[in-house]
């Protein structure tokens, strides 16, 4: 398994942060890749929830929580059947209050490749794309969070903030 960990600081209260990840099926207001995000099982929150994320792209993801621990405000993610090389992939999302009014964001990806899937130089390539990829989401969720705006396409913001999303 090929190791990510990333980390952000989010000048917001660490629940504020800690509500967005644990809306399961709001992930599409801060992730710059999902389009929509529908919670498939009935399930909001919690582990076994799960939900369809909608890629811009015309994609779909099918992702369960695997983890979830509100006091630690800590969720693990499984991607399920991801598409190849990848094999297996989880995700996992830790917030930590500062003392200052912020929180710092830790998160961790892990994936697993098909054996023989791709060269060195492809696995190098993926690793780089997946780093960009969990920067943008918590460069999404610091920016949701803090303006209130929904995140879209690209990680533009899509509206204007609202004070009821920043409560």
């Amino acid at each position: 398994m090929i190791k990510l960990t990333l980390s952000r600081t989010i000048h917001a209260p660490a629940d504020r942060v800690w509500d967005k990840l644990a809306d399961f099926g709001g992930v599409h207001t801060f992730h710059p890749m999902v389009d929509a995000s529908p919670i498939t099982n009935g399930q909001e929150t919690g582990l076994g929830a799960e939900r369809c994320c909608e890629l811009f792209n015309g994609t779909k993801v099918n992702e369960e929580i695997t983890s979830f621990n509100p006091e630690r405000r800590n969720i693990g993610i499984t991607v399920n059947q991801p598409d190849p090389p990848i094999e297996a992939m989880r995700g996992e999302f830790t917030v930590t209050p500062s003392g200052d009014g912020s929180c710092e964001v830790l998160a961790i990806m892990e994936y697993g490749l098909i054996d023989g899937a791709l060269e060195k130089d492809q696995v190098d390539g993926l690793r780089a794309m997946m780093e960009g990829v969990v920067e943008s989401v918590l460069k999404g969720l610091d920016d949701h969070t803090v303006t209130g705006a929904i995140i879209g396409n690209g990680g533009m913001q899509q509206n204007t903030p609202s004070s009821s999303a920043m409560g």
